[in-house]
C-alpha cells in the first residue's frame, strides 16, 4: 500500500520514527512505499555482488559495496528528506565516502545521506516492470552514475550508464565490468547468476 504525504518530504527524526513503526519504505515523489520482503535468491545474488565488488576493490581503496542499504535525498538542511531509496546493493567510491564521513560525524547513527555511484536492482518475479523502469530513471535524477539491472529468471543484465537511453545488455557469456567507475573490475554474467 502506498501512504501519500501531504508534504514533500518529512524531518530525519520523522523518516526514522516511521521506518521503526512501520518497516522499511520508499520516499518517491512524497509517497511512502513499503519494500517488500526479498526473495532469497536475490538476496543472494546481491551478497554474492557485494561481496566480488568488495574483495576487488577494498584492498585498492577504491570504494565499497552494501546490500539493502538505505540512502536519503534531503533539501537545504540534512534533516528534511524528500525522498528515500533502497537499492538491492550499492557502491560508493572511497573518496567520496571519505569525504562524507568527514562532513557527518554522526553517519552511522542515521541513514546515509549519499547518492551512491552505482546502484544495483534485481528484478524480482512479482515486479511491475514500468515501476523498475521509474525506479531507474529516479536513480539518475538523484544522480546515480549507473543502474545495473539484474533479471535473474531471464538471465540478463542491463547496464545504464548515466541516464535510462545508455545501456548495454549482458547475456551468458558476457563480462559486468566496472567501466570508468570501478576500473579494472570484472564479473561473468554466468558466475553471478550462477
Amino acid at each position: 500500500m502506498v501512504i501519500k504525504d501531504t508534504v514533500e518530504g518529512m524531518s530525519l527524526d520523522d523518516f526514522m520514527r516511521l521506518w521503526d513503526e512501520e518497516g522499511p519504505f520508499e520516499l518517491i515523489d512524497g509517497e511512502r512505499i513499503p519494500v517488500p520482503t526479498k526473495m532469497f535468491g536475490n538476496v543472494k545474488i546481491a551478497n554474492d555482488l557485494m561481496l566480488h565488488l568488495n574483495t576487488y576493490t577494498l584492498p585498492k581503496g577504491l570504494g565499497k559495496a552494501y546490500v539493502e542499504a538505505t540512502f536519503v535525498l534531503t533539501m537545504d538542511t540534512p534533516n528534511w528528506v524528500k525522498g528515500a531509496r533502497i537499492p538491492d546493493a550499492m557502491y560508493v567510491r572511497a573518496e567520496r565516502w571519505a569525504e562524507y564521513q568527514v562532513a557527518n560525524p554522526d553517519w552511522e547513527s542515521k541513514p546515509l545521506i549519499l547518492v551512491p555511484d552505482i546502484v544495483v536492482e534485481i528484478v524480482s518475479e512479482n515486479d511491475d516492470y514500468p515501476d523498475v523502469t521509474k525506479k531507474i530513471i529516479h536513480y539518475f535524477k538523484d544522480g546515480v552514475q549507473q543502474v545495473w539491472l539484474i533479471e535473474p529468471q531471464s538471465r540478463v543484465i542491463t547496464v545504464y550508464v548515466g541516464n535510462i537511453k545508455n545501456l548495454k545488455t549482458l547475456l551468458d557469456g558476457d563480462v559486468l565490468t566496472g567501466g570508468d567507475t570501478i576500473p579494472g573490475f570484472e564479473i561473468a554474467v554466468s558466475e553471478l547468476l550462477g
